[in-house]
C-alpha cells in the first residue's frame, strides 16, 4: 500500500487498517472508531475498492472515492488535494 499513497503521503494524517483494530468493513463499528478521532471539522476522504464499504462512510458525512483497479482514483485524490 505504501507505494500507492506515496504521491499524496504528505496530506495523510491517519490510516486505519481493519485487521489491526478488530473490526471489518462494512460493519459500522470500524467507521465509528475512525470517526472518534475527528472533532467534526475535518474534511475526511475515504477511499475503498468496494462500493459497499463506502455506504457507512457517506452516512457519517465523509467524502468517498471508489478505488477502481485501473488506478484512476489516484488522479481524483490528487485533484481534490490541489484544490
Amino acid at each position: 500500500m505504501k507505494h500507492i499513497i506515496r504521491p499524496v503521503e504528505e496530506y495523510i494524517e491517519n490510516i486505519t487498517i481493519s485487521g489491526e483494530i478488530g473490526f471489518c468493513k462494512p460493519q459500522v463499528d470500524i467507521y465509528l472508531k475512525v470517526n472518534s478521532h475527528f472533532n467534526g471539522k475535518e474534511n475526511v476522504l475515504f477511499v475503498d475498492d468496494q462500493e459497499k464499504n463506502l455506504i457507512e462512510a457517506r452516512n457519517l458525512g465523509w467524502n468517498t472515492i471508489l478505488a477502481e483497479e485501473n488506478g484512476e482514483w489516484t488522479k481524483k485524490v490528487t485533484q481534490l488535494l490541489l484544490n
